[in-house]
């Protein structure tokens, strides 16, 4: 097995390797053809591999980038960026590039394109290729540190810890269950280090001034109720139906196009019950149609063994294509919590120090328990994980895959909607969890996904979503613009089904016109 030799090298996992002898990955030779040629590590445990491969009348060379297990393993990494590029030995002719987001957990099994450089498409039609007889290949690997325990906040949580089992830290009551009518139930309790919404510039008391907390709704640790404004069908809620009469804007379940009011309602510190005794209506972040199946729902019995079978796989290249180990939580993770950010940004002006204890538990009601405890777990560790969209999966699909992910990580944060997360990353301005629900919610979009995601309510409250999915959309038109399902949109808002989506007409309408044009 020949090796790859690189003959420039940069900490900043910016790798050059000039590539020799292609004649020999295309062209037959009496000694026989390399299968296979693998660079030498660098960085911290990363190598490249190259492997030829016929497949069908073609020949194709293809990369992948890996990183081998080291002794410092630890799991402190998270959401990476890799970029790869071949071009001419002059860096004028560039043959193949691609750039890929991925997450270098313990079971990471590399990035790879398997048909990077073609035989017929490249060797034979590139004359400076075959003349040259060599590229330049060109590897970048961006890999910020995630938070984790080099996070001043998680530090001084763990050492505090150490030496009095009271280290202040804040509670928050979620709720995982809902009726239309409003009421949420079925509470359990999160806990998170006192610093680590501050250090990630989340105040509570903006988020008060700004309506997204109400500290006259209390709820005390024996409640089982409390109360939202926010009903529609797009969250990690399991919803239960008090009456008969649904909400007319409910969609189907297993479509995802979720409702999305994007305030996130969250009832103050039960401490402050008689403070300000106004009780205002808030609207719950819920996630986008991805609605969590009842815990006492089973599986239907009359599901062959192939059906079964196909869902267990598709659970599978789910969890495998996961977006499972999140990003760094760039901006302010380092803050330490001594320099002011510390717990008296998230509480009354006028509490003192002294009584902290006393002002550490908050009732959440703008989110499901699962998408405020993927938050918390993804602030103190950069760790996180998105379901599928009901308009990918059924149900009963997505419902599996949540479990299995569950299964094979029992001690991490159950994956949550992506549209929740992103709607609550808009309305806490952290920049980096938004790009990162926004990212998955693209991945996931597909000519089977786009007409019922481009028609719900949660593209038409942004802007920067509706523009991504118009995108898309016009990438499948030609296939999809005689769908019975965009025909069958299109009739619901002229029904008045819709209300929402005029924005969305009046775009693809728009767009119509100027490709006629």
């Amino acid at each position: 097995m020949s090796r790859l030799e690189p003959s420039m090298s940069q900490y900043a996992f910016s790798v050059r390797f000039e590539i020799k002898d292609l004649h020999l990955h295309f062209n037959p030779n009496p000694r026989g053809q390399p299968k296979e040629r693998i660079s030498q590590r660098f960085g911290d445990g990363w190598v490249v591999r190259l492997t030829t491969r016929d497949m069908g009348d073609d020949c194709y060379i293809g990369i992948g980038v890996q990183r081998l297990e080291t002794a410092q393993d630890s799991c402190r990494f998270g959401r990476a960026w890799i970029s790869v590029t071949f071009q001419s030995l002059s860096g004028l002719l560039t043959y193949f590039s691609r750039s890929e987001e991925f997450n270098p957990d313990l079971d990471y099994e590399g990035e790879g394109w398997d048909k990077a450089i073609s035989k017929n498409l490249h060797w034979c039609q590139e004359e400076t290729l075959c003349f040259e007889n060599a590229m330049v290949l060109t590897v970048e690997i961006r890999m910020p540190v995630a938070p984790g325990i080099s996070s001043q906040p998680i530090a001084n949580f763990l050492y505090d810890a150490m030496i009095d089992m009271r280290a202040p830290r804040l509670g928050f009551i979620t709720f995982s269950q809902r009726l239309d009518s409003g009421w949420l139930f079925k509470p359990s309790t999160i806990y998170a280090p006192a610093d680590i919404l501050a250090a990630n510039g989340i105040d509570m008391r903006r988020l008060w001034h700004s309506r997204l907390v109400k500290w006259g709704h209390a709820v005390t640790e024996q409640d089982d109720f409390t109360s939202t404004g926010y009903v529609d069908d797009d969250s990690d809620f399991e919803d239960h139906h008090d009456d008969s009469d649904e909400d007319e804007d409910y969609e189907e379940s297993g479509s995802d196009g979720d409702s999305d009011d994007d305030d996130v309602d969250m009832a103050g510190s039960r401490e402050h019950s008689d403070e300000g005794g106004q009780d205002e209506e808030v609207e719950v972040d819920e996630e986008d149609g991805d609605e969590e199946q009842d815990e006492e729902e089973e599986s239907d019995p009359s599901m062959t063994f192939s059906e079964v079978e196909d869902v267990q796989e598709f659970c599978n290249q789910i969890i495998r294509s996961s977006d499972a180990n999140g990003a760094a939580c760039e901006g302010g993770m380092l803050a330490d919590a001594d320099d002011g950010a510390s717990g008296e940004d998230v509480k009354s002006d006028t509490m003192d120090t002294d009584d902290r204890l006393q002002y550490d538990t908050w009732i959440i009601a703008g989110v499901a328990s699962s998408t405020w405890e993927a938050l918390i777990f993804y602030l103190c560790t950069g760790i996180i994980s998105f379901a599928p969209l009901s308009s990918e999966a059924a149900d009963l699909q997505r419902d599996m895959c949540i479990k299995a992910y569950k299964a094979k990580y029992p001690k991490r944060a159950a994956p949550c909607s992506a549209k929740s997360m992103y709607r609550l990353g808009v309305r806490l301005r952290h920049e980096e969890l938004k790009a990162r629900a926004f990212n998955h919610l693209k991945m996931q979009l597909s000519e089977r996904t786009i007409i019922a995601e481009i028609f719900s309510e949660f593209a038409s409250k942004f802007e920067d979503v509706r523009e991504m999915e118009l995108d898309i959309l016009a990438q499948h038109w030609h296939i999809l613009k005689n769908s019975k399902s965009l025909s069958q949109k299109i009739d619901d808002f002229a029904d008045g089904k819709l209300p929402h989506a005029g924005e969305v007409v009046k775009e693809i309408f728009r767009r119509m016109s100027m490709a006629k044009a």
